[in-house]
């Protein structure tokens, strides 16, 4: 009679609760290493991410002002912003109506909506940058937005016929810092001591009057 070898069994040994503590805590001092360097670079990439949007948006209102022979404008979302979390931290860009647009009841054409910056970037509040110049009222902007007012009113940059700066006249500088704006200042979030001056921000976009060209003057890196 034919016999069959018994079937052997192995027994796999699993971890102990020590062995795996043990894991965890490499694994807990690799995050903990790893953390400074990721968030720096997630910082830097969001801080040229913000500079790459602003200067291509820059230059397109120029040409759009150039192409329609109309004053483009770029607004900033200022301290009266109805959406907090995007104050000092949006972008709208608009022109003024052509002469057919207004017989047809439009006194602006939105190009590109609200837009909001990368997060934890936003415009330092200067008092020498754009941002810090005297809010300008559009009239009739608010009903094109959609908005129960017909009057819209927030610091902005303008590019005439010609592509040059239109507005404002003086302070033709922006800057940007890492933090956001809220119960009425900014709030810095890297960097205090080094951002609290206006040699100290990370990023300060100036514009030529006559040409309209957008031009990244100093970028700090942080530590």
């Amino acid at each position: 009679m034919t016999r069959f070898p018994k079937e052997r069994f192995c027994r796999f040994r699993g971890f102990s609760l020590l062995e795996l503590l043990g894991v965890i805590a490499v694994a807990a001092m690799m995050m903990a290493l790893l953390l400074p360097a990721i968030s720096g670079f997630s910082s830097t990439a969001g801080r040229r991410g913000a500079v790459n949007i602003l200067m291509n948006t820059f230059e397109q209102a120029r040409v759009a002002a150039l192409e329609s022979g109309q004053t483009v404008y770029v607004g900033f979302a200022d301290a009266d912003f109805p959406v907090e979390d995007m104050r000092y931290a949006a972008f709208l860009v608009f022109r003024e109506a052509t002469e057919d647009e207004e017989a047809a009841g439009k006194s602006y054409v939105i190009l590109k909506k609200w837009t909001r910056l990368p997060k934890n970037i936003a415009f330092k509040t200067f008092e020498q940058s754009i941002i810090g110049a005297s809010p300008t009222v559009f009239a009739g902007l608010g009903q094109e937005m959609g908005s129960a007012s017909r009057d819209e009113s927030f610091p902005a940059l303008g590019f005439n016929s010609s592509g040059a700066v239109d507005q404002p006249s003086v302070n033709l500088r922006l800057f940007l810092y890492e933090g956001y704006f809220a119960e009425g200042r900014d709030n810095l979030i890297r960097n205090k001591s080094t951002q609290e001056s206006a040699a100290g921000l990370f990023e300060q976009i100036s514009f030529s009057r006559y040409t309209g060209r957008a031009q990244l003057d100093i970028t700090g890196t942080g530590s």
